[in-house]
């Protein structure tokens, strides 16, 4: 038993202690052994603390492995549950491809980017060109206006301007979301062959905008209070035929579906975008997944856009091939009406007393003028009312007529003025033709000094916005609204002069009065 202990605990560091012992020969034999078997101890120990930390290193990463694996899991779990159907979404989806009011659904449609991407809020926003001042200053820029936000956004009517495309060392765009919207040249292909056909290569435009953090990028233009943050821009774009020059004549080319034969749409471009982020959330990301959702719901609603918009351009056609065939007998009624009103005015003002005052029988004259205009567009106040149905905005100069009604009944510019673009919102414009406003025509008094005029409409921007009308449209509604506008404002020009003319015959009879005592 004895040999059995000592061969298993000490047999083999003491063989190979006295094998060294016999190679080394030294002259301390009893002291080489305890001292090899102290070192041989201190290796046998590292070695064992070795294993323990390998041992200690494998089971760490093993761990690990599974703690990755098992968040790879949920995340790919997470991801699958959004690329399914959220609750709603497939209703959503199926009212966009129907409705032909696409702008009515915004709000839903923007909660449900809510909910498929996760974010604090979400936005639609229309890229616009602005009118131009007067000779060129403030130049034409690129505008986006927000026209839509999910609930406590607060964003709908923002607008921020970009960079003037004529001017590069002009003053930086507000906000980076208009890079959505500048296309790059592609790269050269080496492969091309250099003798084939030339042409230019379309721009490459971004899929979508990613801002990881939103404070520590300065190109950022913010409506609130700044807050950590991801944003996301995703591009809405449509072909649109609903704008003013949308009915074009036939091309010889088969009708696209929905369009009335003998007349085709004519397209132009529409930019938006959709606008998310994750503010107030310690700086969460969008995932992979969650912009993929963002970009597949703006295609949904740009194709929306584009569908509706053509199913209401086939109605207008119809309507206007419907206004054109009663045009001649409302034109007819127009000058009927015209000749017996100019009659009347005409009588009324050789009524006048002969002794009347110059100044008061020019005013007179003038308000008669005004009388017999309001007569006629009281022939044609069914085609004024009907407006509020026409979705096609009218030709730059009607709607410029409209525009200069409106400013000489006092409605307020705010209304139907894009404060950003200084341009017309036809679907705001159009809402304000309803009975209330023949009721405000037939009020209105042009020679009334109560009236107070904001500074757009005052007597000598009217006029300016008259003059540049350059060719007042067929319809006889436009001529007889332009001749109304012209006349009221001759009656209000023609008032200032008359009660100066009054004050000063009144200081002067005052004055010879009191000359007389």
């Amino acid at each position: 038993m004895d040999a059995a202990y000592l061969k298993k605990t000490v047999g083999q560091p003491l063989t190979n202690a006295l094998t060294s012992m016999v190679t080394d020969q030294p002259r301390d034999p009893v002291e080489y052994i305890g001292q090899y078997l102290i070192r041989y101890a201190d290796r046998e120990e590292g070695k064992n603390k070795t294993a323990e930390l390998f041992a200690k290193a494998a089971r760490l990463a093993e761990e690990k492995d599974e703690a990755v694996a098992k968040a790879e899991a949920e995340a790919k779990a997470a991801e699958e549950a959004k690329s399914a159907a959220l609750p709603g979404e497939e209703e959503l989806l199926a009212e966009l491809r129907s409705t032909r009011e696409v702008p009515d659904l915004y709000p839903r449609f923007l909660e449900m980017c809510k909910l498929a991407t996760g974010a604090t809020s979400a936005y639609i926003g229309v890229k616009q060109m602005s009118e131009a001042g007067p000779d060129g200053e403030p130049p034409s820029l690129p505008v986006i206006t927000y026209i839509a936000g999910s609930e406590g956004s607060e964003i709908e009517g923002q607008a921020m301007t970009g960079g003037d495309p004529e001017n590069e060392e002009g003053p930086p765009p507000e906000g980076i979301t208009f890079g959505l919207f500048k296309g790059t040249e592609p790269p050269e292909n080496p492969d091309a062959d250099p003798e084939g056909e030339e042409g230019e290569a379309p721009l490459i435009y971004p899929t979508e905008l990613i801002v990881p953090n939103v404070v520590r990028h300065q190109g950022m233009k913010f409506f609130g209070v700044p807050k950590i943050g991801a944003y996301l821009a995703v591009p809405i774009k449509y072909k649109s035929c609903l704008h003013a020059d949308g009915i074009g004549e036939p091309s010889g080319e088969p009708p696209a579906e929905g369009a009335k034969p003998g007349k085709e749409p004519v397209y132009h471009q529409v930019e938006m975008v959709l606008g998310l982020h994750t503010m107030g959330q310690a700086g969460r990301q969008f995932t992979e997944g969650e912009v993929a959702k963002a970009k597949r719901l703006a295609l949904e609603v740009a194709e929306a856009l584009a569908r509706a918009e053509l199913t209401v351009w086939a109605t207008e056609v119809e309507a206007k091939e419907v206004e054109a065939e009663k045009e001649s007998d409302v034109s007819e009624a127009v000058a009927q009406a015209k000749a017996i009103a100019e009659a009347e005015a005409d009588a009324a003002v050789a009524a006048l007393p002969e002794d009347m005052p110059d100044y008061d029988k020019e005013l007179e004259t003038k308000i008669q003028a005004y009388k017999c205009a309001l007569k006629v567009v009281g022939v044609v106040e069914q085609e004024l009312l009907m407006l509020n149905e026409r979705r096609m905005p009218p030709k730059p100069e009607a709607v410029r007529i409209l525009h200069a009604l409106l400013f000489t009944l006092l409605y307020p510019k705010e209304g139907f003025v894009e404060t950003a673009t200084r341009k017309v919102n036809w679907e705001k414009m159009r809402k304000v033709f309803v009975p209330e406003l023949l009721k405000t025509l037939k009020a209105y008094d042009p020679s009334s000094e109560k009236n107070s005029y904001p500074r757009y409409a005052r007597v000598e921007e009217m006029k300016r916005m008259l003059e540049s009308i350059e060719e007042i449209p067929s319809e006889a509604l436009y001529g007889a609204l332009f001749e109304l506008c012209n006349k009221a404002t001759e009656v209000r020009e023609t008032a200032v002069a008359t009660r100066e003319a009054r004050a000063e015959a009144e200081a002067a009879a005052k004055a010879a009065e009191e000359a007389d005592e």
